[in-house]
């Protein structure tokens, strides 16, 4: 039995964002349990940070279910990034209690709470701000991560206050950091390796911008399992094709102009099959001519009945000494001429999957047809051609819908390096304005 079909692939979606989940998770939990026990030597601080992880995410489930009354797997796969922020919380606590060994919970909340409420604002507001789009999945995410912050926050807050005034024991932990911090001092004490320093690192960075490219084509995004993708080729294989994601959309304001639109557009697909742009196409101008072709056909058919039709009947070798016979197929054929074959008369013949290429308006107003295509081996030149083709009295577009979601997020993309160029500007001119020039370009310089 083999498979196909949109459902498989979202399925084998399901089953790689589950497993992401329990792997990424799984090795953050594991890497704070080793960072808090290297750290501080003792249980205590990995239970406190444990509960502030587990308030996060309690919070940041609750508010997301209240808002849209279920829970995306992207919304938790992006949620494991909660451990690495979150976590921030305790080490900062518990480093300022390793530092200052005299004071209680209390005063190190003290101590500590300016810096942690703006890291909580600012990066509250990073993830709002991606709510602002227009995508269910990433508003899930804006509303999941700033309320797990704000629920680490507030246990930080109430909680750390109450459990966390067990003194701690000295740990090597603080003095290897400190070693650190006094050997980047005197490193950097030294003005030619400062220059030395921002030279390597300024040709780097120069030589990678130069080497940056970006593709915004959303299909990248999807690794469906290959069983899957092989399945789905052995069928299209065998049943010709199958369709494309693509398909060409021939609009006018009636039947008649657009059944002769794809006529018109006939010539131009069979050329770039010829050119090995496209393999196969369908179209309903294969089934129906049209209505002056069906004229056209008529006339022609009337040089048989008019003129030839007694030489025929003798040639068939009928008896019509009457003349019967001649008269009523003339008498047919002339009732026959109004009776042109009509859109609504083929699709009565066909199936449903024919009637969904036929699309009609409910209040009379625009009609259109969809030519379904396969393979497609060059869209970029398939789509310069039907735009370049014009059609008598109809509109021709080709509907790339994966096309014009990846536009669209290039479209972000775009709009989101203006935001962050923004954002760095307004960052600068606060704190020149707190700040002399050189340190305020120096902190902004970090992110950059």
């Amino acid at each position: 039995i083999l498979k196909a079909g949109a459902l498989f692939h979202a399925q084998a979606a399901t089953e790689s964002a589950k497993q992401e989940i329990t792997f990424i998770g799984g090795l953050s939990l594991i890497g704070v349990v080793i960072l808090v026990w290297l750290g501080f030597r003792t249980l205590m601080p990995l239970h406190l940070a444990l509960l502030t992880l587990s308030s996060g995410f309690v919070l940041a489930l609750v508010a997301t279910l209240s808002l849209f009354n279920e829970l995306h797997l992207l919304t938790l796969v992006f949620g494991t990034s909660l451990i690495g922020i979150v976590i921030d919380y305790s080490f900062h606590f518990y480093c300022e209690k390793l530092n200052h060994p005299q004071h209680n919970a209390n005063q190190i909340i003290d101590d500590i709470l300016p810096a942690m409420t703006l890291a909580l604002a600012t990066s509250s507001l990073a993830f709002i701000g991606i709510g602002f789009t227009p995508f269910p999945g990433m508003q899930q995410v804006a509303v999941f991560c700033a309320a797990g912050l704000f629920g680490a926050y507030i246990t930080l807050v109430l909680a750390f206050p109450l459990l966390a005034n067990k003194p701690l024991k000295p740990s090597n932990a603080l003095s290897w950091a400190q070693y650190y911090l006094h050997l980047v001092a005197k490193i950097s004490a030294k003005p030619g390796v400062n220059w030395t320093g921002f030279c390597v690192i300024g040709l780097v960075s120069f030589i990678g911008l130069l080497q940056l490219q970006h593709n915004d084509d959303i299909r990248h995004l999807q690794q469906s399992p290959q069983q899957i993708t092989d399945e789905e080729n052995q069928l299209r294989h065998w049943l010709s094709g199958g369709t494309d994601n693509q398909f060409i959309l021939v609009s006018a304001t009636n039947e008649t102009d657009l059944l002769e639109a794809l006529h018109q557009l006939t010539p131009t697909l069979k050329l770039a099959v010829s050119q090995d742009e496209l393999t196969h196409f369908f179209s309903l101008a294969s089934l129906l001519p049209s209505i002056s072709q069906q004229q056209k056909n008529y006339q022609l058919q009337g040089l048989i009945y008019q003129q030839h039709l007694p030489e025929i009947i003798d040639q068939l070798g009928l008896n019509d000494a009457s003349g019967l016979l001649n008269q009523s197929l003339q008498t047919a054929y002339i009732q026959a001429q109004p009776a042109n074959l009509t859109p609504d008369g083929l699709l009565a013949l066909g199936d449903s999957a024919l009637k969904d290429l036929w699309l009609t308006s409910e209040n009379k107003g625009a009609v259109g047809a969809i030519v379904l295509l396969t393979g497609i081996n060059n869209l970029d030149g398939l789509t310069k051609r039907i735009n370049h083709t014009q059609l008598n009295d109809a509109k021709v577009k080709l509907v790339d819908k994966v096309g014009d979601i990846s536009n669209l997020m290039g479209q972000y993309r775009q709009f989101t390096l203006m935001l962050l160029l923004g954002v760095l500007i307004i960052a600068s001119v606060i704190f020149c304005i707190k700040y002399p020039i050189k340190l305020a370009l120096a902190v902004i310089g970090v992110p950059t």
